[in-house]
């Protein structure tokens, strides 16, 4: 399955990429997320819970950035967890994001 998504920031792409970047601070602004552990600069440790239906799941993982361009305003993150309870898992492959001027 491949998820895109698009969102406008209202602010000029440098201070956007400095904001996206900073991990603890957008964090929270994902519901049901919540950041454990910095391992270094590149990889968190956290969990989400996620209800679809009547399933609720809180997934414990690691997501680490495996390129960081600044200059271009794109990075490319992985991510793996599983169920705290055993019921499953999930593994996010590279995925690339960036930030760029909307014309």
């Amino acid at each position: 399955m491949e998820i895109r998504n698009t969102f406008e920031v209202p602010l000029p792409p440098d201070d956007a990429w400095k904001m996206l970047m900073d991990i603890p601070r957008i964090v929270p602004c994902m519901p049901g997320a919540e950041l454990v552990e910095m391992v270094d600069d590149r990889t968190f440790k956290g969990k989400v819970a996620v209800k679809l239906g009547p399933l609720a799941l809180v997934i414990n993982g690691t997501a680490q950035f495996e390129d960081i361009d600044d200059q271009a305003h794109t990075a490319r993150a992985k991510a793996q967890g599983s169920d705290t309870k055993g019921r499953g898992g999930a593994n996010a492959t590279p995925g690339l994001f960036r930030v760029w001027r909307r014309n």
